[in-house]
């Protein structure tokens, strides 16, 4: 994580106005209401990139004119919009930013990962420092697939348990909305128990 922030850093310090052609928000539907094939359409047909995360949450990237379009259906449909990002990360709309960095990017040094890696992007496991390379360049610019991939690891991949290694608590509140998912732990509450057995 500590890579992360550092490399968001050095890179984003060459794509100065990301932040004035649009957003991210977060998009949250009913628990008796999960958005319908119609309302995914909707979203397509106004140009804006939504990743399904849940059937009742999408992260919305797109411009502002755009994303006001949704907050104003939002009140109709009585969704919940909250912000996410100050640019529009997993859209279309960053991919002239992207283009700006990836000379440099494509010199970072990457190895083969040394645990396993499933993409929520291609909803595979990533097991080639390039695969990982490419993949982490179309997450930008493409929509996730999160819900999908969380689905396809447990069904195919037989994976029985989650655990939580993030800053926040917003995944595994997510989790809770995916039929079916596997049991899910938090990180801080493996470490705690581990101090406390000590």
């Amino acid at each position: 994580f500590e890579d992360a922030v550092v490399n968001h850093v050095h890179f984003t310090k060459n794509i100065e106005g990301v932040d004035k052609i649009g957003a991210n928000i977060g998009v949250a539907a009913k628990v008796s209401h999960p958005f319908s094939s119609e309302d995914m359409a909707w979203f397509e047909e106004i140009g804006t990139d939504a990743s399904h995360l849940t059937p009742r949450f999408l992260n919305i990237g797109g411009r502002f004119k755009e994303l006001q379009l949704i907050r104003e259906r939002a009140k109709e449909k009585r969704w919940a919009v909250m912000p996410i990002l100050d640019y529009p990360a997993h859209s279309r709309y960053i991919a002239p930013y992207v283009e700006k960095v990836e000379d440099e990017y494509r010199t970072v040094s990457m190895t083969a990962p040394q645990k396993r890696i499933f993409s929520s992007l291609s909803c595979k496991e990533l097991k080639q420092p390039e695969e990982i390379r490419e993949e982490i360049l179309l997450c930008i610019t493409k929509t996730i697939h999160w819900h999908r991939a969380i689905e396809t690891l447990v069904s195919e991949k037989n994976v029985t348990e989650f655990i939580n290694i993030g800053p926040c608590r917003s995944l595994s509140g997510m989790m809770k909305d995916i039929p079916g998912a596997a049991k899910l732990t938090e990180a801080s509450e493996l470490i705690f128990t581990e101090e406390a057995a000590d």
